[in-house]
């Protein structure tokens, strides 16, 4: 069986005009399904220009955008498409123009708002026809033919979502809070040298890490080091001026800053230090590392009576700790915290409507 195709495109000739006249020819929100693709035909006339915009609704990028002068006769043609502005194609004869809409993604599809316009030329006819019929004969015996006819348009009320951020927590999360003895460097029972290890909290997304409903993340952790009374009275006296710093002002919960670890929080939010410098007293040498790859990378080191940091470039995995005390004939405690700062965020599907105007078809068989 031979196929002929038809194509009827029908137009009325009006009063002599002057100028060029702007004519609206379609305005469209178009669906494109994952690997699918969308064809819409309009009619010209010889001397038209057409005015074409698209933005695709939610910002994505369409893989393949193409318009074609009927049969096959590539007019435009652009890849990975978000937004286009008053495109305009010069029309050169009576024809059919063609509007493909090509979405390769696998998962995701795309909503593709269109507007088309026809620029009259002058003596032109104002009410020439865009609409197109198709009209399939069959070369057979019988006199088949099918028609599909775009009759009119109408407006549809659709429902659309989009991801929304409705939370953002900050929390304090305690890591290491212990007081550590260690040993004079000639002592018989037991080592000048103590290691601690510990590991930071993991970052956790729900359901997903790429398009997460709820995600918890370390933003920085802060380590605080002091050896004795000494030690403990200056990270006490750190607690109390930051106690007396504005929460208001600062934008920190009081609850954070009034606890046992306000100091070190206010170091590790705001990085503001409220620690006086090292006081006078008992020493130790200490070194905080960690291994990424099988290579070893210290994080911080030092020797003094106190020490205070926040770290915010490695922010996963396990670190050691070790302290070592060169002092012969006295051992030392050395009292660890460590504090890690978590940013929990929440999002939610909101839900909204949108019109959307689509064709009325009239399918006939004859």
């Amino acid at each position: 069986m031979k196929t002929l195709l038809t194509v009827i495109i029908t137009f009325i000739v009006c009063s002599f005009t002057f100028g060029q006249k702007k004519t609206e020819v379609a305005d469209l929100t178009i669906k494109v399904g994952a690997k699918k693709e969308e064809i819409v035909y309009y009619a010209f006339e010889k001397g038209d220009i057409i005015l074409f915009s698209f933005t695709e609704i939610d910002g994505k990028k369409l893989n393949e955008l193409e318009i074609v002068e009927y049969p096959n006769n590539t007019k435009f043609q652009d890849f990975k498409v978000e937004k286009i502005e008053n495109k305009e194609i010069t029309v050169n004869q009576r024809a059919i123009y063609s509007f493909r809409f090509n979405n390769s993604s696998a998962f995701e599809k795309r909503i593709c708002k269109i507007h088309i316009e026809r620029i009259s030329p002058n003596n032109s006819n104002d009410n020439f026809n865009t609409g197109v019929k198709w009209i399939n004969k069959y070369d057979t015996s019988y006199s088949i033919k099918e028609e599909n006819v775009i009759v009119d348009y109408k407006n549809i009320n659709k429902r659309r979502s989009k991801r929304v951020l409705i939370s953002v927590d900050t929390n304090i999360r305690t890591i290491i809070d212990r007081v550590e003895r260690v040993h004079s460097s000639t002592n018989m029972n037991g080592s000048n040298v103590s290691y601690l290890e510990t590991q930071l909290p993991a970052n956790s997304y729900i359901p997903n890490k790429f398009l997460p409903y709820e995600s918890t993340e370390v933003q920085s952790w802060v380590y605080s080091i002091s050896v004795g009374n000494t030690g403990e009275s200056w990270y006490k006296n750190a607690n109390s001026k930051a106690l007396a710093k504005s929460s208001t002002e600062l934008g920190i919960n009081y609850g954070i800053i009034s606890s046992g670890y306000g100091a070190m929080a206010l170091l590790a939010l705001e990085g503001i230090s409220v620690f006086a410098n090292p006081p006078q007293g008992n020493n130790v040498k200490f070194r905080i590392f960690t291994n990424i790859n099988g290579s070893t990378i210290t994080l911080a080191y030092g020797n003094s009576v106190t020490a205070i940091e926040r770290i915010d470039k490695y922010k996963q995995g396990g670190f050691s700790l070790e302290l070592l005390n060169d002092n012969v004939l006295n051992g030392i405690n050395v009292t660890v915290k460590v504090i890690a700062v978590t940013l929990t965020k929440v999002w939610k599907d909101e839900y909204y409507n949108i019109v959307v105007r689509e064709p009325i078809k009239d399918k006939k068989n004859t």
